[in-house]
């Protein structure tokens, strides 16, 4: 069948495409509108004009606002520098379905959406919206003209509605547009008519956009002021201390605890985030096998993260912990994590200053939406003193079981003890939030270190899920 734009316009948006790709640039097509089938076969037109190797399409059913991870998951599909991917539906979709449920959650669903798309295009997307407006009172009719000749009933893949309450329920259309239509991440309204008609102006709109985003890359937002959260290295005290036999006995009755807290947990359609950081050697390892033996296997995992492979600095900086997070009523517990961006990388120049500076907003952005969609999330520093961690180095060189955990990088860490220091200051009073606290472990005392954590997530447990 003909496509129905022409020649010129299709060999343009080909072009373009090629020129995105040679430029390792992201592209992320965003179609919404009121019908699921008008907005399937418009995107499948503009699919059919490109290179499909190069294309990742997603389709997100409004259903899936369901989904305990909400719009994170969004995230964990755009595509990679280089590649253009098309939503058909995406996070406003979500948002509609979320504040049908709960009314109360407009406004912190619009503000959670620019700060998504925010972060899109501070870190180099290059983000096209698209509105495909039909009248409401002739959607079915429209749909009928654009399915002509195509399977219309076919479960899932054709009965994709938002419907006209949906649509004019407390000026909802109004109010996503005032809120989010930004020079970052502008909307663009097509008038839904005949076929054609439709297809072209949507691919003038795309052609358009991304010959200005070539030309002139989106503004990023001046970060700023920030506010600022209390310290808690400041109260830290590195002479606490644990017994053996205290040690034991209490590891075995917090493990039960922790383990029925679990099952609760399971229960409740909540999640649980645990990140630990710290310095080398402050014994993160070992905390984190104390906790995993505590759980049931078959509800959490334990991920780890260094220098980011080949795919994973192919796309934004946060989508590759994006992957890992827990589903409802599960743990994930991350050794390292995505505050590599206000420590190691600024330390090691592997990041610039705009990224530095931008990190904290973009972090606390994340992890309210974790906690808004139900996560229950708490982060470790593992504090110990240069002296110990020396101490700790030297027995780890002798011990043959141990030798392979000590690299020349970890000595390299340890001269810029300094350095890494303030870094940990500035990211404690800029992201130890309410909803996302910081706990600073005294790990001078391993067996009191462990206890503390375990005491932590307990006590949140409690705190969230009800005594």
């Amino acid at each position: 069948m003909r496509p129905p734009v022409s020649d010129e316009t299709s060999e343009r948006l080909t072009s373009l495409q090629h020129e995105l790709y040679r430029n390792k640039l992201t592209v992320l097509i965003l179609i919404e509108g009121s019908s699921g089938r008008i907005l399937g076969r418009v995107a499948n037109e503009v699919m059919n004009l490109l290179e499909p190797r190069g294309v990742e399409y997603r389709h997100f059913h409004p259903s899936e606002g369901k989904d305990p991870q909400g719009v994170i998951r969004f995230l964990t599909e755009t595509p990679a520098a280089g590649r253009i991917g098309l939503f058909d539906r995406g996070w406003y979709s979500h948002m509609i379905a979320s504040v049908k449920k709960d009314p109360d959650s407009l406004e912190r669903s619009l503000a959670g959406l620019a700060d998504l798309e925010r972060y899109l295009t501070d870190n180099g997307v290059i983000l096209v919206k698209i509105y495909l407006k039909a009248d409401v009172d002739r959607i079915e009719e429209i749909a009928e003209e654009f399915c002509v000749g195509r399977i219309k009933d076919c479960g899932r893949l054709t009965d994709d509605v938002i419907t006209r309450d949906d649509l004019v329920i407390k000026g909802l259309l109004g109010r996503i547009f005032e809120c989010t239509d930004k020079p970052n991440a502008p909307w663009t309204t097509i008038e839904v008519s005949d076929l054609a008609s439709t297809v072209d102006r949507t691919v003038h709109s795309i052609i358009d956009l991304l010959s200005h985003r070539l030309q002139y890359p989106a503004v990023r937002e001046a970060p700023g002021p920030y506010e600022m959260y209390p310290n808690p290295r400041a109260e830290a005290d590195l002479t606490k201390r644990l017994g053996k036999d205290e040690y034991w006995e209490v590891l075995d009755k917090r493990s039960r605890e922790l383990a029925s807290m679990q099952c609760r947990l399971s229960k409740s359609g909540r999640s649980l985030i645990l990140v630990f950081e710290g310095w080398d050697a402050s014994g993160k390892g070992g905390t984190i096998k104390r906790i995993a033996r505590a759980l049931n296997p078959r509800g959490f995992r334990a991920v780890s993260f260094g220098v980011p492979t080949d795919e994973e600095a192919a796309h934004t900086y946060i989508w590759r912990f994006c992957r890992s997070l827990p589903e409802a009523g599960e743990v994930t517990i991350f050794d390292r994590s995505w505050y590599g961006r206000m420590l190691v990388e600024p330390v090691e120049c592997l990041c610039d200053d705009d990224e530095y500076v931008r990190s904290p907003r973009e972090i606390n952005s994340f992890e309210r939406v974790l906690t808004e969609q139900g996560a229950i999330v708490l982060k470790f520093w593992m504090e110990i003193s240069p002296a110990e961690q020396l101490e700790r180095f030297r027995a780890r060189e002798k011990d043959a079981l141990k030798s392979w955990k000590i690299t020349d990088d970890d000595w390299r860490n340890r001269s810029k003890w300094d350095a890494y220091e303030e870094r940990v200051d500035r990211m404690m009073e800029l992201t130890n939030t309410p909803y996302a606290p910081w706990t600073v472990v005294e790990a001078e005392s391993k067996r009191y270190g462990r206890i503390k954590v375990f005491d932590t997530v307990i006590s949140a447990l409690r705190k969230e899920l009800g005594d």
